[in-house]
């Protein structure tokens, strides 16, 4: 599970924005396949939320699963749509 508010000083909806992107960004660069680390960010998550709600960790259930899927992807998938306009872009300026 994420670091909680209490640990963090961050609410939970920052923490997950902050780690989507943490963890998107460093797959992107590593991997150099930004669609593969989009992926990989968002299976990342779900186990995480699977473990949450196995365990009842936030006691939000599936709502709050999914509130936490969506916070977590919002950037990298931003990011994401960003990084295919910027490739589309310098395709044609090639063209």
């Amino acid at each position: 599970a994420l670091p909680s508010e209490s640990t963090s000083g961050l609410n939970d909806v920052v923490l997950h924005i902050l780690l989507g992107a943490a963890i998107f960004i460093t797959l992107a660069v590593a991997l150099r396949r930004p669609l593969l680390a989009f992926v990989l960010t968002a299976i990342i998550q779900v186990a995480n939320e699977i473990v949450d709600l196995v365990e009842d960790a936030t006691g939000t259930g599936i709502a709050g699963s999914i509130a936490d899927v969506f916070w977590t992807l919002l950037l990298p998938a931003v990011l994401l749509a960003i990084l295919g306009i910027v490739g589309s872009l310098r395709r044609r300026s090639f063209e």
